[in-house]
């Protein structure tokens, strides 16, 4: 067990700071850092555990906020229209759409704005950046701590600005009870950023300015990105809220606690689902991709471009069935499911070229496509609000639904037209060390 904590601090400085001249070398990059024993703790598995916990943390960071708000804002100040089933119990915080939308994007105002500068200070200063994310998840985590006291006392904009702050270090009801998440997943995340800058490093890399701003393939990947986190972000942000107030259960003739369960959860328990479905289609996407890869002849790019069709096209489609299937509840949550679930494909589409078209340069092909995928994080929730004043008039999720479509099909034209998997002329003679396993294979 103490064999792989070992080769972690191995690895020196000259190590940390070689640079991959893009010529073949004798003795490849990789065969340079020292390899750990195939346990259980070795460094790839010490690493992919501390990836795992900090991309588990960061989705509960984001996602709970927008289950406990439907218990949180009363719905009936939200709307001045008449809805159905308004006996049920109601949160105690006068939140319209627009207050619960801008909340809802609060944590995306901050998300973009150290993406690239993050970037740059982590190849500057490599040794520091496990710090610098550690740092980074405790304030998150504290931010998340402090939601709850926040509401109580300040309402909703010191929950916006704590939202903010979280987004900044993300570089990603009537009854207290509604906010027990908080602390437990301020825990977690706290565990994660005590762990980090104990095991993860990075090695520095040079970036082309001027072809990364005229890149073609750049601007696809900026596209897709675009069009597939408008769908998780805003599925992410509004599907407990169209569940509950769209949907309407018809809970007005149970128990009145009961009542408050099936108006306040059930929409909490089914918001799962889609999620459930899109971690599986993603695994069966990249099976499918790497199957295609083995036994045809089709290049990268024509499979790139095959599994990103299969994640744009039926992912809008399915989402505008769901304005249309009536309150079935299964209905929509099969369409919902299908929809979010089809974007996994993506992932081993359009998402995929980002480290194949200028490999010696993925972070920052990355970190600008993520910088442009927090968009719809701020956007979308604006848009919602403006089109369901009425949380519960379903014409107002029919029109969103449709813009999601419009921008699912425009993303997946544009990756048709300039996507592509090719090594780029002005990414093969930059130094860095992001081609590590293109290498090796040499």
């Amino acid at each position: 067990m103490v064999s792989g904590l070992d080769d972690v601090s191995t690895v020196t400085t000259d190590i940390l700071h070689m640079e991959y001249s893009g010529k073949e070398e004798s003795e490849p990059l990789l065969k340079k850092i020292p390899r750990p024993a195939n346990t259980a703790w070795s460094c790839r598995y010490i690493v992919s555990y501390m990836s795992f916990l900090a991309l588990t943390c960061g989705y509960m960071n984001r996602v709970n906020l927008s289950v406990a708000i439907t218990a949180m804002a009363n719905s009936t100040y939200s709307s001045t229209y008449d809805v159905v089933n308004s006996s049920a119990e109601e949160g105690e915080f006068p939140w319209d759409s627009h207050t619960q939308e801008l909340i809802l994007a609060a944590f995306y105002y901050g998300l973009p704005l150290f993406q690239i500068p993050a970037g740059l200070v982590a190849d500057k200063f490599p040794r520091s950046c496990p710090l610098i994310i550690g740092i980074a998840y405790f304030i998150a985590a504290s931010t998340n701590l402090l939601i709850p006291l926040g509401a109580y006392n300040s309402g909703a904009s010191a929950i916006i600005a704590l939202r903010i702050i979280a987004g900044v270090a993300e570089v990603r009801r009537s009854d207290k009870s509604s906010l027990n998440p908080f602390p437990a997943y301020s825990r977690i995340r706290t565990s994660s950023a005590v762990g980090h800058p104990l095991f993860i490093f990075s090695l520095p890399k040079k970036y082309p300015w001027k072809h990364f701003l005229t890149s073609l393939p750049l601007y696809a990947v900026c596209a897709t990105d675009f069009a597939i986190l408008w769908i998780f972000y805003s599925l992410t942000a509004n599907l407990p809220i169209f569940l509950k107030e769209a949907l309407r259960f018809d809970t007005s003739q149970v128990r009145k606690d009961v009542q408050y369960f099936l108006t306040h959860h059930v929409a909490g328990i089914l918001s799962a689902v889609p999620h459930i479905t899109f971690a599986i289609f993603i695994m069966i996407g990249g099976a499918v991709a790497d199957f295609i890869l083995r036994h045809t002849n089709l290049s990268v790019t024509t499979v790139r471009k095959f599994m990103t069709t299969l994640g744009l096209l039926p992912a809008g489609t399915f989402l505008v069935l769901a304005g249309y299937v009536g309150c079935n509840a299964i209905l929509v949550i099969t369409c919902i499911s299908l929809g979010l679930a089809s974007t996994g494909f993506a992932f081993s589409g359009a998402s995929l070229t980002m480290m194949e078209f200028a490999p010696s340069c993925a972070g920052m092909v990355v970190a600008i496509a993520n910088t442009a995928g927090t968009i719809p994080g701020f956007v979308a929730p604006i848009v919602v609000a403006n089109y369901t004043e009425n949380q519960a008039d379903i014409s107002g999720w029919r029109s969103f639904f449709w813009i999601t479509f419009g921008i699912s099909v425009a993303a997946w034209l544009i990756f048709m037209i300039f996507g592509t998997s090719e090594l780029q002329p002005w990414a093969k003679g930059v130094k860095g060390g992001g081609d590590i396993d293109s290498q090796e294979s040499k």
